[in-house]
């Protein structure tokens, strides 16, 4: 998925199929999803006492990182789905030296100048 310099959080998919009667072992991340499109899906995790039957429509969403078995029962397809973090902080570095000029240019705008001075505590690093 192609993204502009100015996105802040992209959508990543995969897409897998399995063969009626394969298995496969899927480590997940927090935040990811598992998405049946087609097919049927048994899932079973670790430290989950419980087995999940997934059909097309159906969603998990994993809040923490997990192992997960994947077994289909027929041909089956479905998405791994994650929200990458992509943060462009560009606007905050130009934002910040706007800031800081106004702040030199004292009266400005009508408003009074600024009585901090160096070291009261703002930092800015970029």
């Amino acid at each position: 998925m192609k993204t502009s310099k100015n996105t802040i959080v992209k959508l990543v998919k995969e897409t897998l199929e399995l063969k009626a009667g394969s298995v496969v072992a899927l480590d997940l991340k927090a935040g990811q999803s598992l998405n049946v499109a087609s097919g049927r899906l048994w899932l079973t995790r670790s430290g989950d006492s419980h087995d999940y039957w997934l059909r097309p429509g159906n969603q998990l969403v994993f809040g923490a990182a997990t192992s997960v078995l994947a077994e289909a029962d027929r041909d089956s397809r479905f998405e791994l789905r994650s929200t990458g973090a992509e943060l462009d902080l560009s606007w905050l570095r130009i934002a910040a030296q706007k800031l800081l000029q106004w702040a030199q240019l004292g009266m400005s705008h009508g408003l009074p100048k600024s009585t901090s001075q160096p070291g009261d505590g703002l930092s800015i690093k970029c």
